[in-house]
């Protein structure tokens, strides 16, 4: 019994997570570009969440913006394939999501993940595809659709330095320098 409990836990360790919390909060807002909605909960606590662009439309600054009331979560990257946002740590966090161009075929594949520390909690790769027939698990109801991500993403990727982080950066390689110069 211990022997089968143990191979049990052994293979749950190598499963990832996918779509265990992220949905879709109605449809697309359509503008001169287009933002989604989405509600991350359901996996415990998570303290970052980061999208890439894998294809099709790149996001539209602010890439991830709304964020819960008084949830004290800030942008951390904003470019045009690649964005994050952090905070206190949560168990439930409403965001949008913001793209340039059009809602439509084909229109953005992203790769999402959320953290809790360094630990990923959740990841998936989403697609929006309103006539998408691939097999591909659907959200219910919606034109997003979901797989196994293979982003391979590491917290420090998505974390932009603090300002101390650089001046104290800058002045450790002032340092070096300065003793380098004395000892030659």
């Amino acid at each position: 019994m211990r022997k089968l409990a143990f191979i049990s836990l052994a293979l749950l360790a190598f499963v990832p997570a996918v779509m265990a919390g992220l949905a879709p909060v109605g449809n697309p807002q359509q503008g001169q570009s287009w933002g989604q909605g989405w509600v991350e909960n359901g996996v415990g606590p998570f303290d970052l969440i980061g999208a890439r662009i894998v294809s099709g439309d790149s996001f539209e600054p602010p890439a991830l913006s709304g964020f819960s009331g008084g949830s004290g979560w800030v942008i951390g990257l904003n470019t045009a394939s690649l964005a994050s946002a952090g905070g206190s740590s949560t168990t439930s966090e409403n965001f949008t999501t913001n793209f340039t161009g059009t809602a439509g075929p084909d229109a953005v594949v992203l790769d999402f993940v959320a953290f809790n520390g360094s630990l990923i909690v959740d990841s998936a790769r989403l697609y929006y595809d309103p006539t998408d027939t691939t097999g591909l698990t659907q959200f219910s109801g919606y034109d997003w659709w979901y797989g196994a991500s293979d982003w391979t993403v590491v917290r420090s990727d998505l974390v932009v330095p603090g300002p101390a982080a650089v001046v104290l950066g800058a002045i450790g390689l002032g340092l070096v320098g300065w003793v380098k110069r004395r000892l030659s």
